[in-house]
């Protein structure tokens, strides 16, 4: 078993940002998921032209971090005015023209399926240009799987299929795993978010996202017909594990220990999965994906509070930011430590095709 260490969010935060840094400069991380829609595109550039600097040499694996939950819509952003955005994706974005968060998404999505589709389509186009230009002199950051922010992809079978077209068929890219593990966590993960949304049949939306996820863990689609996906065995989610933050720039030896043993937990889960034999294919080294959200506090952000340090980008949670520190400090301590064991870094280009089954 390999595994992909992968890191979120890189782009809109510099106190992201920062964190990714050190950890692809050190070769802990070899994949970096790109949200792209923050207003100045000049500034994910030269994100991004830093981040090829701390490759030195060293290809790293890009994702598109596709979202409907943060940020500012950039299809069509620079032909409307704000009110010709709020007509055109209505109950998606507020009334200062950005993505609502992903506790008020609302369900009525399916009625803007092909303005999502061309916003998908207009992220990736804005990251492949970018790239085309910091990759000009030496190929890098190379262009090769997708993501969504929130993971909100998994809420409806419309938005899913969508998401699959764009990112597989159109794209070509290698998107995340549906089957997140622990599925447990998935599920209530998802769950709460659907509680809190006001909408009608809230029950029954619940059950829906219940049953989608039971269903990819068994690699399985709530739908019909069903479909190959190019993507690794599966998605661990574990080490992203406390939700709030106590606000004071820092951690506990108690949460670095925390951490550590859940990382232990996920390297001894790999090496005992099972393959689902009827539907996974076993030709090829098995590959999941491990994500992180990391965070550095330097010295140019002292005396700003965590929501300046979104840096004006909507659909981060500054309520996390101490647990990306305690994340990071951990990844230190973890593959500073050769007594711990860490299954080898794998790549996307070694996912094998999966084939989850149609089931209503």
């Amino acid at each position: 078993m390999k595994v992909i260490y992968t890191a979120d969010d890189f782009g809109p935060s510099t106190f992201i940002n920062e964190g990714i840094y050190e950890m692809v400069e050190k070769g802990y991380i070899q994949s970096v998921q790109v949200l792209v829609n923050q207003e100045n595109e000049e500034n994910l550039e030269q994100a991004l032209r830093k981040l090829h600097a701390c490759c030195h040499g060293n290809p790293i694996e890009i994702g598109i971090h596709l979202t409907l939950t943060s940020g500012k819509p950039l299809y069509n952003r620079d032909q409307s005015t704000l009110q010709e955005m709020i007509d055109c994706w209505g109950p998606l974005i507020d009334n200062d023209g950005c993505f609502k968060d992903f506790m008020k998404f609302s369900p009525r999505h399916v009625d803007y399926i092909p303005q999502i589709k061309l916003e998908f389509q207009a992220q990736i186009d804005r990251l492949r240009s970018i790239l085309s230009r910091v990759n000009a002199e030496s190929n890098l950051l190379i262009l090769k799987s997708a993501s969504g922010h929130h993971n909100f992809f998994q809420i409806t079978d419309e938005l899913f299929r969508c998401y699959i077209e764009i990112v597989q068929e159109i794209n070509h890219l290698i998107p995340r795993s549906p089957k997140a593990k622990p599925d447990k966590t998935n599920k209530r993960f998802f769950e709460l978010a659907m509680m809190l949304l006001n909408i009608e049949d809230n029950n029954v939306y619940r059950q829906l996202v219940s049953k989608r996820i039971e269903l990819f863990q068994r690699n399985m689609y709530h739908g019909d017909p069903g479909f190959h996906l190019k993507t690794p065995n599966y998605l661990d989610i574990r080490f992203y594990a406390n939700l709030g933050s106590v606000g004071w720039w820092g951690y506990t030896e108690k949460q670095i220990r925390k951490r550590i043993k859940l990382f232990k937990k996920i390297m001894d889960f790999a090496s005992t999965y099972e393959l689902n034999p009827n539907r996974e294919e076993n030709h090829k080294p098995l590959v999941f994906e491990m994500m992180f959200h990391l965070g550095k506090f330097t010295d140019g952000m002292k005396g700003k509070s965590y929501f300046e340090l979104t840096d004006g980008y909507t659909g981060i949670t500054p309520k996390y930011f101490d647990n990306r520190l305690v994340e990071a400090e951990a990844l230190r301590r973890i593959f500073g430590n050769p007594g711990i064991e860490k299954l080898p870094a794998g790549s996307w280009d070694e996912c094998q095709k999966i084939w989850f089954e149609g089931n209503y």
